[in-house]
């Protein structure tokens, strides 16, 4: 009413529409048109329009009701029975909170958050503690792993195997090595400050290593390959260090994603790797085995479903490091 009833028609009609909080305040703009108090009581106010009449009630009580509260008093008891109901409302609890902790899809990077939960890298030195790397400005805090764990898989993934296999010295893996880089510039994959970040010696060096021969050796390998894989609730909640509740048994599974950076066969057996790039100077093999045990478990499990075959061995690659973690 004090929105309307203080405004006549005007040009800045859609402004004013705009400001109002409700349809009636949309409908009262359109029929006031100077009206008239014709009638007022305790009750209600009455304005004449043209062709509309307004009539506003005043809230009030019933004279019976009013009657009743002058000759009755309230009795503040209540049944039990009524508070008991009221209490078991307000006390109940969903019976089904553990269905809607569990996702119907992970990915292995987050569930190795899971398992890593709490954990600080307060025992861990950076790569810029050690003069012995040195990184140009545009790898910042935020984003320096991202980028150079990224080219590091890309180097990986996209190297020219059978071109290392006609010639697998250690001098001849580096040239390959820096021609890949340097074709990673000219397609502007990278840029020519970030090439200048990357080692060939280090990245060479996983081909002097065990499974970096054997890779060169087999035929049968995958490199980046995406799996799914179901995963049964109750290894979820165990890999969060919670015990699966006995109401959520047979619930639906979790669909577990990720990506193996590599995996080759050969007569013994399937071997997976997996390529870190962090930085790391104390208990190396421990930290590695601590934080990356969970995720190396779950690749294991989930390529021995896929192809029906066994998991020998699984190994890191630590690549800032140059050091090979057996699991």
């Amino acid at each position: 009413m004090s929105l309307v009833g203080a405004i006549e028609f005007s040009s800045h009609t859609a402004s004013i529409l705009a400001q109002g909080k409700s349809f009636l305040e949309w409908i009262l703009y359109g029929i006031w048109k100077s009206p008239k108090q014709n009638k007022k009581d305790e009750s209600f106010i009455c304005y004449d329009f043209p062709v509309y009449r307004l009539r506003i009630v005043q809230p009030s009580v019933p004279e019976s009701i009013e009657e009743d509260k002058k000759g009755t008093t309230v009795d503040p008891q209540v049944e039990s029975s009524e508070v008991e109901r009221v209490k078991v409302l307000l006390d109940w609890e969903y019976p089904y909170e553990d269905y809607a902790r569990v996702p119907a899809k992970v990915s292995v990077t987050e569930l190795k958050r899971l398992d890593n939960e709490g954990q600080t890298d307060d025992d861990t030195l950076l790569i810029e503690d050690d003069p012995a790397f040195k990184e140009p400005a545009f790898l910042g805090e935020e984003n320096r792993y991202l980028n150079y764990g990224n080219v590091v898989h890309y180097i990986y993934q996209h190297i020219d195997i059978e071109r290392l296999k006609k010639d697998p010295s250690h001098e001849h893996v580096v040239i390959v090595i820096e021609d890949l880089i340097q074709d990673m510039v000219h397609k502007k994959v990278i840029n020519p400050e970030q090439a200048q970040v990357l080692q060939s010696e280090r990245l060479a060096t996983f081909f002097d290593t065990k499974p970096g021969q054997e890779w060169l050796k087999t035929k049968e390998y995958r490199r980046e390959m995406p799996f799914y894989l179901r995963l049964d609730p109750a290894e979820y909640y165990a890999i969060k260090g919670e015990y699966l509740c006995d109401a959520c048994e047979g619930m639906s599974p979790v669909l577990l994603q990720g990506i193996i950076d590599l995996w080759y066969s050969n007569e013994d057996g399937i071997t997976i790797v997996d390529y870190k790039t962090d930085r790391i100077y104390d208990d190396i093999t421990e930290t590695f085995r601590e934080r990356y045990g969970v995720q190396l478990a779950l690749y294991k499990k989930a390529l021995e479903k896929i192809t029906g075959k066994k998991v020998v061995k699984t190994y890191i690659y630590a690549v800032s490091m140059m050091k090979l973690i057996s699991f």
